[in-house]
C-alpha cells in the first residue's frame, strides 16, 4: 500500500474505531435496567408507560406453537411445542474457483458445489456458464416464526411480525424433526426427508437420504427453538394491558428479552451481555486506532527504512508507540464518554466565570 494510501485508510478508520466506542458506551444497561424494572405481579399499572421496563416470571403459553407453513406445519405434536421457531435455509450451488491468478485459460478454473445460505455464487459471471447455473433459493436465509397469543401467566406478549427482530431469547436449542410434523401433501412440498442428525430438513430433486448425492438447487434447513410451558421471567414495557419491546433509543433495537429462569438468573444474563458488549466495544476500538495510527505512520516508516539497521529497529519502535498511544486514546475517550456531561456542565460553568470575572464595567 503507498503511503498516501495508507495515511487516508488511517485518517478514516479513527472516526469510526470511535464510534464503535461511543455506540458500545452509551448503550442501554440491561442489567441495571432489569434490577430497577417493576413487577407486575405486584404492580400492574392501567396506564401506558413504555419508557420504564416491567418483569414477570410464570410459564409462557401461546394457543398455537410457532410452525413453519411450508415445511412443518404440525409442530404441535411435538415433544416440546415451540413458541420461537427460527429457520435457517440454505441452498445446493456452483462455485467457482480460480486455481491461476490471473486465470489464462480454461483449465485455470475449477468448479465445485457446495451448501450456501447467503452470497449464492452468480453464474452469469462464470468463465464457463453452460452446465453451471445457479438458481435463486426461493426462501429467505433466516426466517422466524412465532406462537399465536403468547401469555406469561395472565399477561399477554404483544409482539408483531415487524418486531420479530426485538425478541431477545436466550438459550434457543436445535428442534427435532419428525415425519409425522413434515407436510407432504402440496406437490410443492414433496422430496422432504430428515437428516439423521434429526434436526435437519433436506428438500432434495434427486436425493432421498444423506448418503446420495445432491444436485444443484437442493434446499437444507436447520431449525432452532425454544419451548412453551416453560418457566421463564420477562422484561419489556407495558402498553396499559400487554408487555411489548422496551424502546430505550431511536437508533437501538427494541427488546422483549425471554430467559428460562428466575428474576436473579435473568439479571445476571443481561449483565453480563452487558459487560461482554463494552469490553467488545473497547477492544475493537482499540484494534482500529493501532491500525490507523499505525497506516498514519507508514510515511515515517518509508523514511527510517533508508538507513540499514536503524530502519528496522524504528519499524518496531513505530509499532509500539502506536500500541501504547492506541491504548491511551482508548481510555482518555471511555473518560471523556462516561464524564460527558460533568465535562460539558464544568466548562459552561467556567465561561460563566470568565464572564463574569472579566465583564466590563460600567
Amino acid at each position: 500500500m503507498k503511503p498516501a494510501t495508507s495515511v487516508i485508510f488511517g485518517t478514516l478508520f479513527i472516526p469510526f474505531a470511535l464510534l464503535i466506542l461511543f455506540y458500545s458506551e452509551t448503550a442501554p444497561e440491561y442489567g441495571k435496567i432489569m434490577n430497577s424494572a417493576i413487577n407486575l405481579s405486584t404492580d400492574k399499572p392501567t396506564e401506558p408507560s413504555f419508557k420504564k421496563s416491567f418483569w414477570i416470571s410464570g410459564t409462557i403459553t401461546a394457543s398455537k406453537p410457532a410452525v413453519d407453513e411450508n415445511f412443518l406445519p404440525h409442530t404441535s405434536i411435538a415433544n416440546y411445542p415451540p413458541l420461537y421457531l427460527k429457520r435457517s435455509a440454505q441452498i445446493y450451488a456452483w462455485q467457482q474457483k480460480t486455481l491461476k491468478n490471473p486465470p489464462k485459460q480454461l483449465e485455470d478454473y475449477q468448479y465445485t458445489t457446495e451448501w450456501f445460505s447467503d452470497n449464492v455464487p452468480n453464474s452469469s459471471t462464470f468463465f464457463i456458464k453452460d452446465g453451471h447455473q445457479n438458481p435463486s433459493s426461493p426462501f429467505k436465509s433466516t426466517q422466524i416464526f412465532l406462537g399465536q397469543d403468547i401469555r406469561v401467566g395472565n399477561i399477554p406478549l404483544l409482539i408483531e411480525p415487524d418486531q420479530l427482530f426485538s425478541l431477545q431469547i436466550a438459550q434457543t436449542l436445535p428442534f427435532t424433526l419428525s415425519p409425522s410434523m413434515i407436510n407432504k401433501v402440496a406437490p410443492d412440498n414433496s422430496n422432504l426427508f430428515i437428516g439423521s442428525d434429526l434436526v435437519t430438513l433436506y428438500k432434495s430433486n434427486s436425493a432421498q437420504s444423506e448418503s446420495q448425492a445432491f444436485t444443484v438447487g437442493d434446499l437444507k434447513f436447520t431449525y432452532e427453538s425454544f419451548p412453551l410451558n416453560k418457566q421463564v421471567t420477562v422484561m419489556g414495557a407495558w402498553d396499559g394491558s400487554s408487555l411489548v419491546p422496551l424502546c430505550l433509543s431511536k437508533i437501538r433495537p427494541c427488546h422483549i428479552s425471554i430467559y428460562p429462569g428466575s428474576k436473579t438468573e435473568m439479571q445476571r444474563w443481561l449483565t453480563q451481555a452487558d459487560t461482554a458488549m463494552f469490553y467488545a466495544g473497547r477492544f475493537f476500538s482499540f484494534l482500529f486506532l493501532w491500525l490507523a495510527f499505525y497506516l498514519l505512520a507508514k510515511p515515517f516508516r518509508h523514511v527510517f527504512e533508508v538507513v540499514p539497521f536503524f530502519g528496522k529497529i524504528a519499524h518496531t519502535a513505530l509499532g509500539v508507540l502506536c500500541f501504547i498511544f492506541s491504548l491511551i486514546c482508548v481510555v482518555l475517550a471511555v473518560l471523556f464518554i462516561k464524564l460527558f456531561w460533568l465535562i460539558v456542565v464544568g466548562f459552561i460553568g467556567l465561561l460563566v466565570a470568565l464572564y463574569y470575572i472579566y465583564r466590563p464595567k460600567a
